[in-house]
């Protein structure tokens, strides 16, 4: 058996009984909500360990672990439930649960061959067009390559490289939906092309993090900005009613479509072992499911998991969270099997590659042999 060897160093074996220990991949100040609720509630110590998702989830895919080395609960991006198998991820107890209240999309988020693998916290994570005017009319990207020619000027930023921000292209070039299955290497290239001709002909920058993204748009050098619905807080702070949510540039009369997912929290089969444990995690899936629970109320375009709570807010006027809101519906859902995990994996390795000069037909190769190989591997449980 391989180890993971990448976990023990980070998170050292905790062996006190009275101790929950959660890692969180996201939101790490939400989880501190949860520490606090829990510790005033129970007799349970609650231990929050911050991990790099993106770490973790490479070294579980290449290295293939079976390890006991793992915490009583997570809270990660749903795409992460995808590798259930290799950390022993518990099914949550139907009376724990009341899913008629959810989103179809966040209940989606969750079921794992008809299994109910976490609690969907918080849904959302498309990415929008933001603009510091409004739009009347949809923008796209040959008047946006035609501004930065004339201006001799950038027109628009987005974190880049970001393969996930990138995947948000391929409906561009392909006829198939965005999804972890659709994905191939040839759309790829195509993102991958495009992205680069986008930054020749100065459209957008070469080489900008989501940091150095949303400060120039914040600055007013730049009138639109690609984020996500995680950066609407900051930038409403920064416009107030001046900030507007547009849909995504179109190209050749095609829309692009992002990923969305959900914020999960999902139990270990370790942590349900313990009858003590267990029942103190009861909690912890009881209070994400209740009013005391303050997660959505810092910002006004953040999405519920609860249906009723999204329609509510959508009768009720408010334009940034209806805008969200449709984003949001026609984003597309990552899927949570070992697929996602793969096709992540795989592109950022094509983009690599990419960058280094591979031919094109190569690169094709290359992408669909990858996903193939441990598309396999992982079915067999090899």
């Amino acid at each position: 058996m391989r180890l993971l060897s990448i976990l023990p160093a980070f998170f050292p074996m905790f062996t006190c009984a009275s101790t929950l220990e959660i890692w969180a991949g996201i939101n790490y100040e939400t989880a501190d909500y949860v520490k606090e609720h829990i510790e005033s509630m129970t007799e349970h110590y609650v231990e929050i360990r911050p991990f790099n998702v993106n770490s973790i989830r490479s070294e579980l895919l290449v290295a293939d672990p079976r390890d006991n080395i793992f915490p009583d609960a997570i809270w990660v991006p749903s795409d992460f439930l995808g590798l259930s198998e290799y950390i022993d991820l518990a099914t949550l107890p139907e009376n724990w649960v009341n899913t008629s209240r959810y989103e179809k999309k966040a209940l989606d988020a969750v079921l794992i061959d008809g299994e109910l693998k976490a609690l969907p916290v918080g849904i959302g994570n498309q990415i929008v067009l933001y603009s510091n005017k409004p739009q009347s009319q949809v923008i796209t990207w040959e008047s946006l390559i035609q501004r930065s020619a004339d201006t001799k000027q950038v027109s628009l930023l987005f974190p880049n490289p970001n393969m996930y921000f990138y995947l948000a292209f391929y409906q561009l070039f392909s006829k198939n939906l965005l999804s972890a299955q659709n994905v191939n290497g040839k759309g790829l290239v195509s993102v991958f092309e495009f992205i680069e001709m986008l930054e020749k002909t100065n459209t957008i920058e070469r080489s900008c993090d989501e940091v150095c993204a949303r400060q120039q748009f914040i600055n007013g050098e730049v009138e639109f900005l690609i984020d996500g619905d995680w950066a609407f807080s900051e930038l409403d702070s920064a416009f107030g009613e001046a900030l507007h949510v547009n849909s995504l540039p179109t190209y050749q009369g095609r829309s692009m479509s992002s990923f969305s997912g959900a914020k999960v929290f999902a139990i270990t089969k370790k942590g349900m072992e313990n009858p003590e444990k267990r029942e103190a995690l009861k909690e912890v899936v009881e209070y994400l499911q209740s009013n005391r629970f303050t997660y959505l109320a810092h910002s006004n375009a953040m999405i519920s998991p609860f249906y009723e709570v999204n329609q509510r807010r959508v009768k009720e006027g408010n334009h940034t969270f209806s805008n969200m809101y449709d984003e949001f519906q026609s984003s597309q859902m990552m899927s949570s099997d070992y697929r996602m995990a793969i096709v992540w994996e795989a592109s950022a390795r094509a983009y690599e590659r990419f960058k280094s000069g591979m031919p094109k037909g190569e690169l094709h190769k290359f992408y669909d042999e990858f996903v193939l190989y441990y598309s396999a591997t992982m079915r067999s449980g090899n």
